[in-house]
């Protein structure tokens, strides 16, 4: 049988690259192509399923349109309007009528560690204990108080209805004795805020994020950007990278054969 003599393209110190180790990585790159492709197809796909709500969803600019949407039940949808608490919460330390107040009471604390620590004379080694003392403030208690009924786009809803973990909050430190303080934490009466919800049953759901000072556009823009094609490429792309150079560092006689 006639054999083949091997073509060498690059010599380098630990490794070479022969002819059919190029043919053989290109075919290894369009076979990690091919498969790069479902793979991103498939995600695109997800990706476009899952934001296909937010993409269809009805725009409601005003509260006529609010209210008509719950009353029938048009389904997904943004809303932009005013948020403001039917009753409020108030503080001796505070100005204003709140929303939410949030009490963290402290105690200023003196603790106690030890720290172990070496020290070198010469050759010699030596281990040493010291005993430190710290101070911290420390919460000793806490306390929640909340208006009970708010409004949204001229209709009423339960304070317990709507997440309120993106709306800013202002906080006061206030001493109230010898080594004791109360932090508080107090939300605004009233802001404007857009939302996302589901109209349905004559309601808006539960749970319901207000985003302040964001607008429908900002907020559907946010719901429908995805980068997880992207960032796949880049990851399948430094894999492939990665594969070729292994490949090719290796020795691939059996190539030769």
């Amino acid at each position: 049988m006639r054999k083949f003599s091997k073509i060498v393209l690059f010599e380098g110190i630990d490794f070479s690259i022969t002819l059919r180790e190029v043919l053989a990585s290109i075919f290894i790159l369009g076979v990690m192509w091919f498969f790069g492709f479902l793979i991103a197809s498939t995600i695109e796909k997800h990706v476009n399923d899952s934001q296909l709500m937010y993409r269809q969803a009805s725009t409601l600019n005003s509260d006529i349109e609010f209210n008509h949407a719950i009353d029938t039940h048009v389904g997904y949808a943004f809303a932009n309007g005013k948020f403001h608490s039917i009753d409020c919460v108030s503080n001796q330390y505070l100005d204003g009528e709140f929303l939410r107040i949030h009490h963290r009471y402290q105690k200023y604390t003196m603790h106690t560690r030890v720290v172990h620590y070496t020290t070198k004379v010469g050759k010699t080694v030596q281990h040493h204990t010291r005993v430190e003392h710290y101070w911290t403030w420390d919460t000793y208690n806490t306390l929640d108080e909340h208006a009970v009924a708010v409004n949204y786009c001229g209709r009423k809803f339960d304070y317990n209805q709507f997440s309120y973990s993106k709306v800013g909050y202002g906080t006061h430190i206030q001493s109230i004795g010898y080594h004791n303080r109360v932090v508080l934490d107090y939300w605004p009466r009233d802001f404007n805020a857009t939302i996302f919800a589901n109209f349905t049953d004559g309601g808006i759901g539960e749970d319901v994020v207000l985003n302040p000072d964001t607008t429908i556009d900002q907020m559907r823009e946010w719901y429908t950007t995805s980068h997880a094609v992207m960032w796949f490429w880049i990851g399948w792309s430094l894999l492939m990278v990665i594969t070729l150079a292994l490949f090719v560092m290796i020795e691939n006689d059996w190539l030769e054969d």
